[in-house]
């Protein structure tokens, strides 16, 4: 059988700064037909004292076709428990605009116990394939409790 080819190779070029990159190279079956996949991705990390800053660029391309993805986020703490963040996704279905699906949230992370996290977070989408209900709200919450 065919194996797929999967790998990252990520840097330190600066204390707490992260360069990496992402591949895949591999096959499908869907239907009774096998396919050909291939993913590449490029991303970066920056975290220090609860300071945060990451970003990550992708590219898909498989029998739908070619797709493109980013994100970017921002979070800084207020105190020792409680920490806020920003952040913009994208989703490109085709690399078409008229297609893509845009993200942009409003979080916030309360770290009550080592192992007690809860957090809320606010998302307006747009979502251009929707016509005119392209556009929409969300309220997301999270527990998290480590035992």
């Amino acid at each position: 059988g065919k194996k797929d080819l999967i790998g990252t190779l990520q840097v330190q070029p600066i204390k707490n700064l992260f360069v990496g990159f992402f591949g895949w190279h591999g096959d499908y079956i869907y239907d009774g037909k096998e396919y050909s996949k291939n993913r590449y991705a490029f991303g970066l990390k920056y975290d220090n004292k609860g300071w945060t800053l990451r970003g990550e660029w992708g590219h898909g391309q498989s029998n739908l076709g070619k797709a493109d993805a980013w994100y970017v986020i921002g979070g800084m703490p207020v105190n020792d428990w409680w920490k806020v963040a920003a952040e913009y996704q994208c989703y490109r279905l085709h690399k078409s605009w008229s297609n893509s699906h845009n993200m942009y949230s409003l979080i916030s992370n309360f770290q009550l116990h080592k192992n007690l996290m809860f957090q809320i977070q606010y998302n307006y989408n747009n979502k251009r394939s929707l016509g005119d209900d392209a556009n929409y709200n969300e309220i997301w919450g999270e527990f998290y409790f480590r035992f």
